[in-house]
């Protein structure tokens, strides 16, 4: 059976729409049947986190942490996501963010076991989230995130159509089927605009 392990740094309701979404998601993949699904998090003790379906099929695996500064680092979800790769590998990594140290990890998990990784930016390689603290992603960039970004075997970002909505185009770092945008597509300084995510 296919085992596919979702990571996200947060599912506390003021983190945004990744907690609803991710939340969504694994929801919606386990029910289809045919794969099994674990969403690993980490949360403030005593914090809310968004309620699971009763219904859902998600082992959803919760790190705790007394210190907000241990969340910054990662470190309660690092912890985790060795505990669970002992358990079973694995046949699919799916991360949720950038830029995080908990996103890197990920990242260095799947390179370390070869497990092939998926990254779902959720918007953090858009032009505006790019220039938001633009130094230190820069710095992030230099130091792990484009390496990261490189050895995925997919991520996703998304494109705005002429009528403003937007829609998603998987990029595959191997093969994404663009020779014109693969040649500088790991120029994230420009991010992933509607000129260069062509479906």
């Amino acid at each position: 059976m296919i085992r596919v392990l979702h990571c996200v740094g947060s599912l506390a309701p003021q983190s945004g729409g990744p907690a609803r979404t991710v939340t969504a998601l694994t929801d919606n993949l386990a029910a289809q049947g045919g794969c099994s699904v674990i969403l690993l998090t980490q949360n403030l003790c005593n914090d809310a986190v968004v309620a699971a379906d009763p219904e859902s099929r998600v082992n959803r695996r919760l790190a705790y942490s007394h210190s907000g500064l241990k969340l910054k680092t990662g470190w309660p979800l690092k912890r985790l996501l060795n505990t669970v790769i002992c358990e079973g590998m694995p046949t699919l990594l799916h991360d949720h963010g950038l830029w995080l140290p908990s996103n890197h990890y990920v990242a260095v998990v799947a390179r370390k076991y070869g497990i092939p990784l998926l990254i779902h930016p959720r918007g953090m390689l858009e032009p505006w989230a790019l220039q938001h603290r633009g130094w230190k992603k820069r710095l992030a960039l230099w130091l792990y995130q484009r390496r990261d970004l490189e050895t995925a075997a997919l991520f996703f970002c998304y494109r705005r159509t002429g009528s403003g909505e937007h829609t998603q185009a998987r990029f595959s770092p191997t093969n994404c089927g663009h020779p014109e945008w693969c040649q500088d597509r790991y120029d994230y300084s420009r991010g992933c605009d509607s000129e260069r995510c062509t479906a």
